[in-house]
Parts: structure tokens; sequence; C-alpha cells
């Protein structure tokens, strides 16, 4: 008998055991485990109540899973921050604030400009403003009626105030015009002379030539159209080379000849050799450019190149003005085909320089363009006199060594 009871107490105790586990298994409601008893064999059924019932032999068992609840633990340590959340979306817009008091007054400012437009000899006041040959000046001082000095005059109580800007570049060339109408016939020319001989009709000109009269043995005449050329002969006095435009002359020494056909025009371009300078043309050409053309004849020029001088031009302009200078050989005419270099010319209330390589014992003249109040020459001049215009000064000096002159403009 005590065997069997402890056979029980031992099936249940392993229920107890079984129970632990499937507990979290098979709870009832509430919480309630069922289970079926066999006595005879001593075994514990759980089942799944009420879905599942004891069989007839087997007697139902009970038993809630929860205890009693335990003494409550103590607090754990605080666990680590979270992230930081998204930041919130910006509130309205509080009410504006009330406004301040008004700051101090600032200091008065500088009187401004008065736009007088063109000068006119009169009265004006410190602060006026005028036009004169394109640019604008300032009065510094109070100017009674009767003053009457140029506002680009030195002794003037006038300021630049903005200088005439350079001249923009020329516009395109417009549309030519309607041909205009015929205008009368001229008066009929003078009767020619006609021939005393065949012979005279050499040379006259011709479709494309000039004229030959041929006689054969038989005493026939005829009349040739050829083409008709002229000889272009070249001398280089000096160190330097010549050469033609069309080609056919290229001389650095002595003398060079070509044939070119009647008629055509012929440039020549003299190039000095280190250390020279070309003096000039002579012969059939005569400038400091020499391009020659003929229908009938030869032609014959010359080139000296001489030693180099060096001539420095400076140019002062102290107004609004500009000015050019051009320097041509005194011996010759004045033109562009008698300069002996580029223009030199001026930038208003600027300074400028120009460099150029003569012929030694050339004659130079110095021409300034008309325009300016005054001219002052200094330097390496060797004498003045009036030139094209009252206010204009011509400079003439020799090229016997190097030379630098200033001319400066009020």
């Amino acid at each position: 008998m005590r065997r069997r009871l402890w056979s029980a107490a031992a099936a249940v105790a392993a229920l107890f055991l079984v129970a632990s586990t499937v507990a979290a298994s098979i709870p009832g409601g509430g919480g309630v485990i069922y289970a079926c008893y066999l006595k005879s064999l001593g075994t514990v059924r759980v089942i799944d109540y009420p879905a599942q019932k004891c069989k007839s032999l087997e007697t139902p068992l009970s038993w809630s899973q929860t205890g009693p609840q335990g003494l409550k633990g103590d607090t754990g340590p605080t666990g680590p921050a979270g992230a930081t959340g998204a930041a919130g979306q910006t509130g309205d817009t509080g009410p504006a604030g009330a406004t301040g008091p008004t700051g101090p007054q600032g200091d008065p400012g500088e009187p401004g400009l008065y736009w007088m437009g063109e000068w006119n000899e009169g009265a004006y006041a410190k602060g006026d403003a005028v036009s004169y040959f394109g640019s604008a000046y300032v009065a510094t001082e109070d100017m009674p009626m009767g003053y009457n000095y140029a506002p680009n005059d030195p002794a003037s109580k006038w300021a630049l105030l903005a200088a005439k800007g350079a001249d923009g570049a020329t516009g395109p060339t417009g549309p030519a015009g309607p041909t205009g109408p015929t205008g009368p016939q001229g008066p009929a020319g003078t009767s020619g002379g006609g021939i005393s001989h065949i012979n005279d009709l050499n040379g006259v000109a011709c479709d494309g030539g000039v004229i030959d009269v041929r006689y054969s043995a038989d005493g026939t005449v005829t009349l040739v159209c050829v083409a008709a050329t002229y000889t272009l002969s070249v001398t280089v006095d000096g160190s330097g080379t010549v050469t033609s435009d069309p080609a056919g002359i290229e001389c650095s020494s002595g003398t060079c000849s070509h044939v070119f056909a009647s008629g055509q025009s012929v440039t020549l371009t003299a190039v000095p050799g280190a250390g020279m300078a070309f003096a000039g043309w002579t012969g059939d050409c005569l400038a400091m450019t020499c391009t020659v053309a003929s229908a009938s004849g030869s032609k014959a020029v010359v080139a000296t190149f001489k030693p180099s001088h060096h001539l420095t031009l400076t140019i002062v302009e102290q107004g609004a003005h500009s000015v050019s200078v051009a320097a041509y050989p005194d011996a010759g005419g004045v033109g562009p085909d008698y300069l002996v270099g580029p223009l030199c010319e001026s930038v208003a209330l600027a300074t400028q320089v120009c460099e150029y390589d003569l012929a030694t014992d050339m004659w130079i003249r110095l021409v300034p363009s008309e325009g300016a109040l005054l001219y002052v020459w200094s330097g390496d001049v060797d004498y003045t006199s009036p030139g094209s215009a009252t206010l204009t000064v011509d400079a003439f000096l020799t090229m016997d060594r190097d030379r630098s002159v200033t001319l400066t403009l009020a």
C-alpha cells in the first residue's frame, strides 16, 4: 500500500514538472491547465480543455499556472539616452515689435554740381559744371563776370571733371546714291594733226599693245599690234635691299632691272641693312615711297641707304586736345608719300613717345596738326618757324647725331 502511495506521489511530482513545461503551451481559460489521471497506471495526461475531455476511467484534474506575485525587485540602472528626435515644424511668426526711436541726423553731404551746358564767357559759381570741346569741367571758385579764362587754360579756376573719350570707330559706308543725270556733251576736241609718214604710227597704242610698222622685200607694209613693255632699273646706294610688287626685282647691290608690261604699276619697297636707314629715292621717284608705271620708255630709280641716328619724339598733352606730328625730309614735300615714319599721335591729358631711326644728315621737318591752343618745342631742335596755320609752329633739325625732341601742348 505504501509503495502504491509513493508511486502516486511521484506521478503527481512528475505532473508538476510536466505542467511547468506544457502550461505555456496549453493553458485554459484564466490560465488554468487541465489533465486526466489514470489511477491504474499512475499516469497524468494534459488535455486541451474543453476541446478534449477525460476518459471514463480517468480522473479530471486542474490547476492554475499563475502563482502569487513575488516581491518587487530593485529598479534596474537607467538605460542609455535615445537618439534625438527630428525637429518639429517652425511655429508661426510672432507680431512685429514696436518701431524704435529715430536715430540722429547725419552730417550734411557735399553740395552737388549744377550743369550749365556749353561754356560761354560769363559769371559762374563754385560747383557749376560745363562742357568744353567734348570734356567736362567744374568751377573750383566763384568767377565774376569778366573772368573769361577758358576751362582748359592752366590759369583758370576750372578743374577737369571728365576728359573727352576717344573717337568711335567709323561706321559702315552707306549705300550708293542714285546715278545723277547725264551731263551735257562737252565741246568737240581739236582735230588731229595726222601723220606725215607711215613710220609715225610706230609706238601708237593699239588693242593690248603698240603698233609696229614692218616692211617686206616686195615693198609690202604691215602694221602689227605687239605687246608693249618697259624696263625698270633699280640702283642700290648703301647697305639695303629693294624688292618689287609684282615680283621681278630683288636688288641688294649695284643695279638690277626687270621688264614689265606697259602701263603696269610697280611698287618698290626699300629695307635698310643693320645699322642703316633709308634716306629716300631719286630718279623717277622723289618721295619716300616709290610706285612707277610707264606706257612707253624705260624707268630708273636710285635707293639711298645711310648709317642711322635715333630720334625720340615726346608729346606732352596738358589739356583736353589731341594732336599728331608728321616727320618729313625738309628737302621734300609734305603728305603721306613723304613721311619718314608713322604719325606720332597724342592722347588728351597723356604723354606719347615715338621712336624713329633716320638716315645720317637727313634734314627733318616736324609738323604738328592744327587745333591746340599753344605749342612749345624743346630739346634738340635746330630752329622753328611758322607752319601751315597761325597756331602751328614747325620744328627743323638735322640727324647728325641721336636727337631727343619734346612738344608740349597747353
